[in-house]
């Protein structure tokens, strides 16, 4: 083999491994997204019954949300960064059949 036949072939190579490059990785974004969707789904089925309790951590579009405290009258508070504001065990029952909150960290009980 002459060298610029070795050369040529080194060539179509690295042109035709930049773009399967790039097409594998695009298939592996969409495979990542798609299963972390599943997971994501599964941990929602198993814990959308799950009352709130105080301390738990609940995720909402990748955002964390915290149960702090319960009053007397029902109600609780949820934080979320410095945020925060009251609900009720219906509205929190309908936020996460909505939202699809699952519980990240917590009582399970």
């Amino acid at each position: 083999m002459s060298p610029w036949t070795i050369l040529g072939w080194i060539l179509v190579v690295v042109v035709g491994a930049i773009p399967a490059l790039i097409v594998l990785a695009f298939i592996g974004t969409i495979v990542a997204w798609f299963w972390n969707l599943v997971i994501n789904r599964f941990k929602y089925f198993m814990t959308r019954n799950i009352p709130p309790a105080k301390g738990q951590l609940w995720s909402q579009d990748g955002k964390l949300l915290r149960i702090n405290h319960f009053y007397d009258n029902g109600r609780f508070s949820v934080c979320i960064g410095n945020c925060s504001w009251g609900e009720d065990a219906e509205s929190w029952k309908k936020r996460v059949r909505n939202r699809k909150l699952f519980l990240v960290r917590g009582e399970t009980n």
